[in-house]
């Protein structure tokens, strides 16, 4: 990468992991990295030691596409990899700042539509039933407090008041439960905190350092995992 003039300390500012469809085993995903990076460079710069991939043009985009992913950049220099050339074209013609429920002044925010919530629901059974009226969910770590936070969006408020009297419910059941857990984990809890905002219900937890150092160790492993499947 040193043809693009990027350096991974200080060029890269923000990155964005998008997954759809993700009930289909061939879901599609994006990662977007923004930064000050030199529109037009990473994609041909990637080619020379690139066996398995094809410098191509693409809508007037330099892109390198490999068997599993088409990476090039925006007009703007923010770099796409893309799960196919179609996925890249969208992400590259949008204008404009689009509305979303990620904080970007955080260390890591997190956003899931109705469908990443039904999997979810879908996926822990029965566990998840009280939960139902769960639609959508936005958050964000902060590393700074640290505490993580949680928006957990019911529909109406009537559903939401439904979930914050759970969430009191849980939160005394596990405060009982949480002597034998890892230390500052039962502070962390006896500390939580929850409130309607009209049919939201938004979930405060004071997270122990150590545990969040841990959980972004764990991010980071997976992260680089799935680069290496690319």
């Amino acid at each position: 990468m040193k043809d693009t003039g990027v350096d991974y300390k200080k060029s890269i500012n923000d990155v964005v992991i998008c997954v759809s469809d993700i009930k289909d085993a061939n879901h599609k995903y994006a990662v977007i990295v923004g930064g000050s990076m030199k529109p037009d460079t990473v994609a041909e710069a990637l080619a020379k030691s690139d066996k398995k991939g094809t410098l191509e043009d693409l809508d007037g985009h330099k892109v390198l596409v490999e068997p599993n992913a088409v990476i090039g950049q925006a007009p703007d220099g923010v770099v796409i990899v893309a799960g196919d050339k179609d996925m890249f074209k969208k992400i590259s013609s949008s204008t404009g700042a689009a509305s979303s429920p990620l904080d970007g002044s955080k260390y890591l925010s997190f956003s899931l539509n109705e469908q990443a919530v039904s999997t979810m629901m879908a996926g822990a059974g029965k566990k998840a039933e009280p939960f139902a009226m769960v639609k959508k969910a936005n958050g964000f770590v902060d590393l700074d407090a640290p505490k993580i936070e949680l928006v957990a969006d019911c529909g109406t408020p009537d559903d939401a008041k439904k979930l914050d009297s759970l969430v009191t419910l849980m939160k005394d059941e596990l405060v009982k439960k949480a002597d034998s857990a890892p230390p500052g984990v039962a502070d962390s809890l006896k500390a939580m905190t929850s409130h309607m905002d009209g049919s939201n219900v938004v979930i405060d937890i004071a997270a122990p350092k150590d545990a969040l150092d841990k959980g972004m160790k764990a991010l980071g492993d997976l992260l680089k995992k799935e680069k290496e499947k690319i």
